[in-house]
């Protein structure tokens, strides 16, 4: 399944917008004027209506990874985090191409020996499959990895992903009540996990404390 939608840095920057509309509205109501709430929406509707001048953009940075990942003298450290990056950029665009990079990234961290990547890609891969309608096997791969061994920082990346994918396989069974419930709460817990490691001031915690 091929899934187009805006790409996982402007969907980023329109969450905290809307985010930050949101905490406002916790403010005293004699704090929030109908010129506040305008000026939110102006900001929405504009970041909107430049969506193809950012789709542009992303597409010529896809381009120029492909274009360094074509230099044979690349060492494998580079080359692995070039993979990467081009495949979170693919990730919420084109998510059956960020399965492919993801894949192949895999693969090569594993022939290199980089446990650390090899783990990166292992987790940013089973949040994929759910989309290319893989669900048991995106299951399968994300919980075949002992969370608890991991750094702080590939911790911190299993719950994101984790949460993620869970809301993935939570919407695959929107039709069954027990089985929706049953992952949303999966997806809830690592949530609420990952929040606990998040700086509270960050874009990060907002963007996961919204979604």
């Amino acid at each position: 399944m091929r899934k187009v939608v805006l790409p996982f840095a402007i969907k980023v920057f329109l969450s905290l917008i809307v985010i930050g509309a949101v905490r406002a509205s916790a403010a005293p109501a004699s704090a929030i004027t109908p010129a506040d709430v305008e000026r939110v929406l102006s900001r929405l509707d504009n970041e909107l209506e430049q969506r193809e001048h950012y789709l542009r953009l992303h597409e010529h940075k896809i381009d120029s990874l492909t274009e360094l990942l074509a230099d044979r003298q690349l060492d494998a450290s580079e080359r692995l985090r070039i993979i990467e990056e081009k495949g979170d950029l693919y990730d919420g665009y084109l998510s059956d191409s960020a399965l492919v990079c993801y894949t192949a990234g895999w693969n090569e961290a594993i022939a290199a020996g980089d446990k650390d990547r090899e783990i990166r890609f292992k987790l940013k891969s089973a949040v994929c499959l759910p989309l290319a309608g893989f669900v048991g096997d995106g299951v399968s791969r994300f919980e075949s990895i002992d969370l608890d061994s991991l750094t702080p920082e590939l911790k911190e990346l299993a719950l994101e992903c984790g949460r993620q994918l869970y809301s993935y396989v939570a919407a695959f069974y929107s039709a069954y009540p027990t089985e929706y419930d049953k992952w949303t709460s999966l997806s809830t817990d690592l949530q609420k996990r990952l929040l606990e490691m998040l700086d509270q001031e960050s874009p990060k915690y907002l963007l996961n404390q919204g979604e």
